[in-house]
């Protein structure tokens, strides 16, 4: 699947397949759900499952970047427009994560010989912001390039550490995101 599949939005079938997935995660081991099982849980044909996805695999990738695209979309805007955050989407993208966590952490730890977790994301999201700066601003590639990977690393860094904590609330996350845009990393630790 090229990444400009990957990036578009998704059809209301394949939304549907991605949702009868993370119904199945709730309440099963990644390893015993199969193809079969999400056939059922989102009343499709084994054909119809193949022409969104290759195998579960793909649909685990998938579904994990459509809960992450859904934070992001919501951080990503503000900062790039306003240079800050906009704390009520930040909020909305933490508490979207605290609703799915249980989701996320499963398909966060998924890894397999084929697909390493952080790296796949990390190089999607930082793709996405590359392309959303350089339709907003006219920034050198170099300052671009940078940019791009440190936000994609850092959001995957908060994610991952917010979803392996059971004592950290929304509004905490929001208020070290906040601190970190709008003064700098070393802001948090003075």
């Amino acid at each position: 699947m090229s990444n400009s599949r990957k990036e578009c939005r998704k059809t209301s079938r394949e939304q549907q397949i991605i949702s009868a997935f993370l119904n199945l995660v709730k309440d099963n081991n990644y390893a015993t759900i199969s193809i079969t099982q999400i056939m059922n849980q989102a009343h499709i044909t084994r054909t119809y499952f193949y022409q969104f996805f290759d195998n579960k695999q793909a649909l685990a990738q998938e579904a994990f970047f459509s809960l992450i695209k859904t934070v992001f979309d919501n951080l990503s805007d503000a900062i790039i427009n306003t240079k800050k955050i906009n704390r009520q989407n930040t909020l909305n993208a933490v508490t979207f994560m605290l609703e799915h966590k249980s989701e996320m952490l499963l398909l966060i730890s998924f890894q397999s010989k084929d697909f390493n977790f952080q790296t796949e994301f990390q190089d999607r999201i930082s793709t996405i912001i590359r392309q959303q700066i350089n339709s907003a601003n006219n920034q050198s590639p170099q300052n671009l390039d940078y940019f791009a990977n440190v936000f994609a690393a850092s959001m995957m860094a908060t994610i991952s550490w917010f979803l392996q904590r059971d004592n950290v609330n929304a509004t905490t996350v929001v208020n070290l995101i906040d601190s970190c845009v709008s003064k700098g990393m070393a802001s948090i630790i003075e």
